[in-house]
């Protein structure tokens, strides 16, 4: 149940001229104007039925703010959302395009909240998503590098967290653009597609293909994993998929939906179905593809970390270590196998507590991880640095 704003003083305060770019960038049309007073709009669901607004442009009308708030009304109800939403929506996406990420409590759904670490796994779940496309539009990859492109590190230090909204519990991603989308269009030029635009869109592109992967993997039956590998160019990665469904047992998986509306500062150049459903019963699917996709696909890794046991079975010769170690804000334990020399050197950075840092492909073996194919190997000599903080000379 959506909540109705009964006073349309509320509505008073707003630019009919933004109301307008936003009604062209989601796909409404203009069919005229009526004088200076007001503009007529509309727009035809996907099921075919037609709304139609009339939208206030004049400031000066008497009932400007009635006028105003009865547009705004038609406006939530065809887009099936809350009144408050559209409301806060006019302002945001002044700023950039808006990633709503909603979930649910099903035991309590009517009070609009969820368990506190649920809560911030909603929250990390956005986070990683956006992470995810902003890496797939540099380069698509079946697993993200552990050393993130900085074009998206700095996407993701710019993008900024909303206020949280009721239905049932919505955690709101703002994708900034840059200030020169907001400058007046040129007629006849095309600007470029910015790159935070291009994230937003490579999201909405990756989730929609796994999305329909999933549902036809679910209509088959058992699960294959050579129809996920081929959404890789798609922008569709281990990360992506852990994003939507944990691996982790520990973590039960909750459905989840995923929408996106553009900001009305740049049209998008296409209007692909914005709202993305993952209800309970696709998670596990995308679960096993997120594993399967690292399984198959191991990653390259730069590990720096602390020796924490040393196995052997002489006195001499290669050996095993188990590495205690960062990676992505995880605490990780990586099985390393070591030439004699390395082993040796192993030896002394534990018995000393020094850090030892190496560099292979990342292997998942179940749980646990394995470093293997080493290409190097060296202890890093303490320098009063804090343990897992990272060396600046790599």
């Amino acid at each position: 149940m959506f909540v109705e704003i009964k006073d349309d003083k509320v509505f008073g305060s707003l630019n009919p001229q933004a109301i307008e770019k936003y009604l062209q960038c989601q796909g409404w049309q203009l069919l005229r104007r009526i004088g200076d007073k007001a503009s007529l709009w509309d727009s035809r669901s996907d099921e075919g039925n037609l709304c139609r607004i009339l939208l206030p442009v004049d400031l000066k009308l008497q009932d400007f703010d009635f006028s105003m708030g009865k547009a705004v009304r038609g406006i939530a109800r065809f887009e099936q959302r809350s009144q408050l939403q559209v409301l806060e929506d006019f302002e945001t996406l002044a700023i950039g395009d808006v990633i709503r990420l909603r979930s649910e409590d099903p035991m309590v759904r009517a009070e609009g909240t969820l368990p506190l670490d649920q809560g911030i796994n909603l929250v990390t779940q956005a986070r990683d998503m956006a992470m995810a496309a902003a890496c797939a539009v540099i380069e698509p990859t079946a697993i993200l590098p552990s050393r993130r492109p900085a074009e998206a590190e700095h996407y993701i230090r710019e993008t900024r967290l909303g206020q949280t909204e009721r239905g049932s519990y919505i955690v709101k991603l703002v994708s900034p653009l840059p200030p020169e989308q907001f400058a007046l269009e040129i007629p006849g030029m095309v600007p470029p597609v910015p790159y935070e635009r291009r994230v937003v869109d490579q999201l909405v592109k990756s989730l929609n293909a796994l999305h329909q992967t999933t549902v036809d993997a679910q209509k088959r039956g058992p699960f294959r994993l050579p129809p996920f590998q081929e959404l890789i160019p798609e922008g569709v990665s281990a990360n992506l998929c852990e994003a939507i469904a944990t691996t982790e047992e520990k973590r039960p998986h909750r459905a989840l939906e995923v929408s996106v509306t553009y900001s009305y500062a740049l049209r998008p150049q296409h209007y692909a179905p914005k709202v993305i459903q993952f209800p309970l019963s696709l998670l596990p699917y995308i679960a096993k593809a997120g594993r399967g996709l690292r399984e198959t696909n191991p990653e390259e890794a730069q590990l720096v970390g602390f020796v924490v046991t040393l196995h052997r079975v002489s006195l001499q010769g290669p050996g095993e270590i188990t590495l205690t170690c960062l990676l992505e804000g995880k605490q990780l334990r990586v099985r390393i196998r070591l030439s004699e020399d390395n082993y040796t050197a192993a030896i002394r950075a534990h018995e000393l507590g020094e850090r030892v840092s190496c560099h292979g492909r990342l292997v998942r073996e179940g749980r646990s991880r394995r470093l293997d194919r080493l290409q190097e190997f060296k202890v890093l000599p303490w320098k009063g640095r804090t343990p897992f903080e990272e060396d600046d000379e790599l």
